[in-house]
């Protein structure tokens, strides 16, 4: 009925598939923790998306209260700005310092990003919105190929290219044979992964070698 999913098909949307946007909570690592008692610590800003979409928000932490204000537009047809709080948690990290989480609104669930996908009003955790990722999605050639493109990076190489990449002047050279060698391996794997994926195609189609 025009909410946020309808009409969605092929299983769950992804968090990189869905024109959402997204919030981190490294937006408050200059938050103090540790707030004296009768005191408050307000942190204010704006993200603005590529796209122009803008968010604003109010970060406050005093004794008892950590929350973010928010306010920006809705997603969900309507285009009306609305201002909402979601509360913030804090824990302690191994090495000192302390990590900041915002608390799903839907979930009440520790969340270090919130998404606001298209069609929605209101920021929230991934599982909220049942959002899955890509790389879920990935066939094993596409994985494989995912990671021979990274090691061609790696390797100061461009994916286009047909050679492989010669050794970069600042590397050594066995970590040069080690990632040549691993890349070679995942070019192997994807091009007999394509053939039996090809293979099966044919076979659906009727068509046999």
């Amino acid at each position: 009925m025009g909410g946020y999913g309808s009409g969605r098909g092929g299983g769950t949307a992804t968090a990189e598939g869905c024109n959402s946007y997204t919030l981190s909570a490294k937006t408050l690592r200059r938050m103090p923790h540790n707030v004296p008692e009768v005191q408050e610590a307000i942190g204010r800003g704006s993200i603005t998306f590529s796209d122009g979409f803008t968010v604003k928000y109010v970060a406050t932490v005093k004794p008892g209260e950590r929350y973010i204000e928010l306010t920006h537009e809705t997603r969900d047809g309507n285009e009306r700005e609305i201002t909402y709080r979601v509360n913030l948690l804090e824990t302690p990290c191994p090495l000192g310092g302390y990590r900041w989480w915002f608390s799903c609104p839907f979930k009440s669930r520790r969340a270090f990003m919130l998404f606001l996908p298209a069609g929605a009003s209101r920021f929230a955790s991934r599982s909220a919105y049942r959002l899955g990722y890509a790389c879920q999605r990935e066939t094993r050639f596409d994985r494989l190929t995912r990671k021979a493109r990274k090691l061609h990076r790696q390797l100061g190489g461009d994916w286009h290219d047909d050679d492989y990449p010669p050794k970069p002047k600042w590397q050594r050279w066995r970590t040069y044979e080690r990632k040549m060698a691993a890349l070679q391996r995942a070019d192997q794997r994807a091009d007999d992964a394509w053939g039996v994926g090809a293979m099966r195609l044919l076979e659906r189609a009727g068509v046999y070698l």
